[in-house]
């Protein structure tokens, strides 16, 4: 098995491959006779992406401080800085976290808020969601009065950052999100490695069945979505009858002195100090009918996929998160969210955040 080590280095073979092919380029539109080049041929519309352009960028400035505008360098040099940006580039698209933990350290083990590292957040050009939220927090922490921020601290944050994203985004913004690793690569899908470097990287990794050889942005999206889903399931709890009625449920425990909190409703907001309200079992509002149409066309008889699923949606609290993982379910499962067997787990969902008082016939 390969090391993390090894799944987290992005192959460097593209990235000189790239490099060659921009000096091939300048090589046909200068006179080879110069023993050096103009660098600002290299900003050039359609040269280089964005990101790429703002890694050259950084590079130069730190390498040839003062005036670069007429700055000319040998070819040899010109292709080891392109190389560089080339490589920031391709690792910030396809392992950010470790890219970013680095990058804004500078290799050290704590992170110092700065003009020079918040300069550098000006660089990252895809990926905005990172910049945005970095410099949120980085403001929070120099209002606290403390500059100085462990990596340990850095790295969480930005893997917090980016399974927000992954949560609550919908899979065409997921997919958006990722165009510029299939731009970087050239390709209208990615391999398996790729993604498996992509997904060691959020400390995530692939669902038990339904690898693919090669993934598409939509591809990438949904097999996001299902690693944060399987990475956040509990196990999964006893089955209970099903009960069409919460209300009269409750009714008949008080009957017999048992007393239990209703459930959440999305439209109160509950705020008691240090107490957790406990949501009944969403197995508690699918019938045996039901359960059996799930098996049947949504897992393919497949018993434990369906315990995965319902220890899922009975580990989140929230009805719109719940409601969107379930959302998210049908489609990774091709099925279509106008269909009865969609509508009546949508229905127990809400009967178990108490939003409807009676559950779908069968």
């Amino acid at each position: 098995m390969e090391s993390t080590t090894t799944l987290l280095t992005p192959p460097i073979e593209l990235c000189e491959d790239k490099a060659a092919k921009v000096m091939r380029w300048i090589s046909e539109s200068e006179d080879i006779s110069k023993t050096e080049f103009t660098v600002a041929r290299l900003f050039e519309t359609g040269v280089l992406q964005d990101n790429t352009k703002a890694f050259l960028h950084l590079i130069l400035e730190e390498q040839f401080p003062g005036e670069r505008i007429a700055l000319e360098l040998p070819p040899e040099e010109i292709h080891k800085i392109l190389s560089d940006a080339f490589t920031k580039t391709y690792r910030y698209l396809l392992t950010p976290h470790t890219f970013l933990s680095d990058f804004l350290t500078f290799g050290n083990d704590s992170v110092t808020i700065g003009e020079k590292m918040l300069a550098r957040l000006s660089y990252l050009v895809d990926y905005q969601y990172f910049t945005d939220m970095l410099d949120e927090w980085f403001a929070i922490w120099l209002q606290s009065g403390n500059p100085n921020i462990p990596k340990s601290e850095l790295s969480k944050f930005i893997s917090d950052v980016d399974r927000s994203i992954i949560r609550y985004s919908t899979l065409t913004e997921i997919s958006t999100f990722l165009l510029p690793l299939f731009e970087f690569e050239g390709l209208q899908s990615v391999s398996h490695e790729t993604m498996q470097i992509f997904l060691a990287d959020k400390s995530l990794s692939f669902p038990p069945d339904g690898e693919l050889v090669t993934y598409s942005s939509d591809d990438a999206a949904l097999l996001l979505k299902e690693a944060l889903i399987n990475s956040e399931l509990v196990q999964p709890v006893e089955e209970f009858a099903p009960i069409p009625e919460y209300d009269s449920f409750l009714k008949e425990l008080r009957d017999v002195g048992v007393m239990l909190p209703p459930p959440h409703r999305i439209t109160e907001k509950i705020e008691i100090e240090e107490e957790k309200i406990n949501l009944p079992p969403i197995q508690m509002f699918i019938s045996l009918k039901l359960r059996k149409k799930c098996l049947e066309k949504i897992f393919h008889e497949n018993i434990h996929e369906y315990d995965r699923a319902i220890s899922m949606l009975n580990s989140i609290e929230d009805y719109s998160q719940a409601e969107l993982n379930l959302q998210t379910l049908l489609q990774i499962h091709k099925i279509s969210q106008d269909s009865k067997t969609a509508h009546r787990l949508e229905a127990a969902l809400q009967l178990r955040f108490g939003i409807s008082s009676t559950i779908i016939s069968d």
